[in-house]
This record gives structure tokens, sequence and C-alpha cells, in this order.
């Protein structure tokens, strides 16, 4: 029968404790009380590890190693502070202790001492047996500072010293995604692939990166790799349907889809998947049932609730859409994407001051969407506000200061409150931008349409293509 660590720590562990409970202090040599203390740590068990470093410390009271233990158990207990002074005392007895140095550093990055964290870790690394976990540390550090090229260079390291090492494969390519370099991530990925042939992962992470570049068909051949390896790897059967969505292969999108959710419990994402790629097909019922069953698995899911909304409103059936989209923006009460339906579903059953609340949040957002600036305008002069109209208005001209229909619009209402000359100048440009869409101040303002200023206008610009 082979060594067993874990067993041979439970039975020292095992021990110790019996000769707690006798009242006996049996002697353990400084290896066996490592093996001892490491136990209770990793178990959690941390006043049983207490125990053990102080009856450790009064057998060894030189001991470096425990020492350090005691420094981990301080650290585990989150009582920082003393951890500190511990490590800081080894430190000056043993200044390259590789061990001490790596808690020193996880002290400071604790404390958001980064830099120094990261010196001392590096001094770590120069001792250390293995370097994998501390190279890791590193470049994890390094991508909070935003040091992303030289964390990459930390997270190649790891490989070269445990190649299949996968928290650090994710990291490489995360690395390259923040770095926006996904040709050299692939570059990377097949380098890796050709290493470890079977790594579902590094095949799926090369899907990901070619879904990065669209080139969703390279996608899908890297996402079959991963499946033919790991018939149950979900994820990458949910990017091969996203990418056949967008490559518009409907049909085999949902029988992927399908496929994932015989597999697994259905989720909210993959019922509104399928009922996206079925409004897509116009079969608006299937996915009226599929975002239907997406609140069902997860009441919370805003897009879902958002999604039979629409769907409620293109048939007109806009009390039950408005019921919906309330649902939605509760939700997710900033999504502009949201509360635009929402006040267009309160302005079309004249619930004006409903909707008037919800335009003046959207416009607070300064919504890039000239159309909701213009619908804002026209319900605050539908319901009498006109100097508050014409005031949104002209703030939606500073955002969107070529869009002729504001224009042709606030010309009608500075002509109405004597502002002739500001109108004229503002006629004037919006003609010579889209003549034809003068209709739009016929429409919202047949008076001032049919004056004879501005028939003039429109006259010399139609006759001469410029004012006289």
């Amino acid at each position: 029968m082979g060594y067993n660590l874990d067993d041979d720590r439970h039975k020292l562990a095992s021990t110790f404790e019996s000769g707690l409970m006798s009242g006996s202090q049996r002697y353990f040599d400084t290896h066996e009380f490592i093996e001892i203390i490491d136990f209770f740590l990793d178990q959690n068990e941390t006043l049983k590890a207490e125990k053990a470093i102080n009856n450790a410390l009064f057998q060894h009271p030189y001991s470096i190693i425990i020492q350090i233990r005691k420094a981990d158990w301080l650290y585990e207990i989150k009582n920082y502070k003393e951890a500190e002074k511990e490590i800081d005392a080894v430190l000056e007895i043993e200044e390259s202790n590789s061990e001490a140095n790596e808690l020193k550093g996880d002290l400071l990055i604790q404390r958001e001492k980064q830099v120094e964290g990261i010196s001392y870790l590096q001094k770590a690394l120069e001792n250390a047996e293995e370097k994998a976990e501390i190279l890791s540390k590193i470049g994890v550090e390094l991508m909070q500072l935003n040091k992303f090229e030289i964390a990459l260079s930390f997270f190649l390291k790891v490989l070269d010293e445990e190649v299949s090492d996968e928290s650090a494969l994710y990291n490489c390519t995360y690395c390259f995604e923040l770095l926006e370099k996904p040709v050299d991530a692939i570059i990377f990925l097949n380098k890796y692939i050709n290493k470890i042939p079977y790594s579902q992962t590094a095949w799926h992470q090369l899907g990901l990166q070619y879904k990065i570049l669209e080139d969703y068909s390279r996608a899908i051949w890297a996402f079959d790799y991963a499946i033919i390896i790991d018939e149950t790897f979900l994820g990458a059967y949910f990017e091969k349907a996203v990418c056949l969505e967008e490559l518009k292969e409907f049909t085999q999108a949902i029988d992927i889809y399908k496929k994932a959710q015989s597999m697994a419990d259905p989720t909210a994402w993959t019922c509104y998947r399928l009922g996206v790629v079925y409004d897509k097909l116009k079969e608006t019922d299937q996915a009226l049932i599929n975002y239907f069953k997406a609140i069902h698995e997860d009441p919370m899911y805003s897009n879902a609730w958002y999604k039979i909304a629409i769907s409620y409103s293109n048939n007109a059936n806009l009390l039950k859409a408005l019921e919906y989209a309330e649902k939605a923006v509760e939700i997710e009460y900033d999504n502009v994407e949201f509360n635009i339906l929402l006040a267009r579903l309160y302005m079309n059953l004249s619930k004006f001051d409903a909707a008037d609340s919800i335009y003046e949040n959207l416009i607070s957002f300064e919504v890039d969407d000239a159309d909701i600036w213009i619908e804002y305008a026209i319900l605050l002069k539908s319901i009498g506000h006109k100097n508050d109209s014409i005031s949104i208005m002209l703030r939606a001209l500073g955002y969107f200061p070529e869009n002729v229909e504001i224009m042709y619009r606030l010309t009608g209402c500075l002509f109405n409150i004597e502002r002739d000359l500001e109108a004229i100048d503002l006629l004037r440009e919006a003609l010579i931008l889209d003549f034809d869409k003068k209709e739009i101040l016929k429409q919202s303002n047949p008076l001032v349409f049919n004056s004879e200023i501005v028939q003039d206008m429109i006259f010399a610009q139609k006759q001469h293509g410029r004012f006289l």
C-alpha cells in the first residue's frame, strides 16, 4: 500500500488530540507538528491549530517554520496586525525565507499595498521550490494594477511550471482580451493545443477568440473540438449556438440549445435565448412560451419580462405589455431600452403623468436617441407645458445639431413665441440640410408652415437653391 500524506496527517492529528484529552504531551518533531498544524488549518479548525502551535512552540521555541505557521494561523483568523509582527520577526532572522516573504507579500496586498506586496512575492520566488502559485499571485496583482502585459508574462511562466494549470490558461487569455489582442491569443492557444491537444478549456477559449473576431465558422469549429473532448461541456454548446445565431442558422441554433437543456436543468438564459431565436424565425408563440419559461426559472430575469412586453405591444395588447414592461423596469430601473418602451406605453395609454416621469428620467440619462427627446417635447406640449417643451427641444439640438426633425419642430415653436430671427435661421439650415422633410413642420405646426415668411423661404430654396 502506498504512502498517503492525508492519512499520515490525520493519524498524527488524532494522536495529538488524544494527548490533549488525556492531559499528556507527547513529543513531536517539527516536521510532525507542521503536518498536524497544516491538517487543522486545511480543515478550518483554527482553535485546534492554535493549540498545536502553542504546543509546538513550547517544545521547539526557536523553530522558524513553526513561527511561520503561527503567522499563517493568525492570517487565517484575520488577525493581520499580529501576523505581520510575527512574520517580520522571522524575516529579521531569515531575510530570504521563501514562505515568510510570500506571507509578508500576502499581508501587504491585503492592506492594498500591491506594489510592496509584489516585491516580497518576487523575493519569495528566488528560493521557492514550487513557483507556480507565487507566479500566479503576482500575475493577479499586476492585473489589478492594470499592468496586463507584465501580468501575462507571469501567467505564461506559470504554464512553464505547470502546463495543465487551467487557472493560468484562463488568465492568459483574459490578459490578451484586456490588451485587445485576439490574434495573439489565437497564436498562443494554438501553440498550447499542440502541447495539450485534449484540453477542452483551450479549445473553448480558442473559440471565444474567433468569436471576438466575428469569425463564427472558425469559432464553431473550435467549440466542436471542445465538445468532442467533453460531451457534457455546456459552455461550448451555448457558445456554438450563439455563433449559429450570428450566422443566421436559427434552426441549428435551436437544436443546440435544446440539446444543452436536455443535459442539465433548464436555465433562464437558455430559455431566453430560445425565445430570441424563435422571434427571429417569426415563431412568436414559441418565443413567448420560452420567455415565460425564463421568468419561471428566474423571476428576476429582466430581459425576458421586456421581451414579453414587446410581444404583447406588437399585438396591440398594451395593458398586458405595460404590466410586463413595468416589471422589467422594476428589476433593472436604469436600463434605457426598458424605460423607452415603458414611456411609449404610458403615452399610448394616455397615462401622461407617468410618461412624463419616465421621459424626464431618460433625458437625465442624456440618452443618445433623438426620438426620445422629440417624444418628450411633444408630450410636454400636449399637456400644456409649452415653455418646457421648447427648452427640451433646444437642449436636444445641442446634442443632435444636424437633426432636421428637431430643427423643423423647433422652428414652429420659436415662431409661435415670436422669436422670429432664431426661427428663420433654424429653418434656413433645415431646408438646406433636408428640403423634403419640411413636411414635418407642416404636420407639427400647419399655421406656421402656411405663413407668408415660411412659404417665401421654401419657394426661394426650391427655385434658386438659396435664399434671397
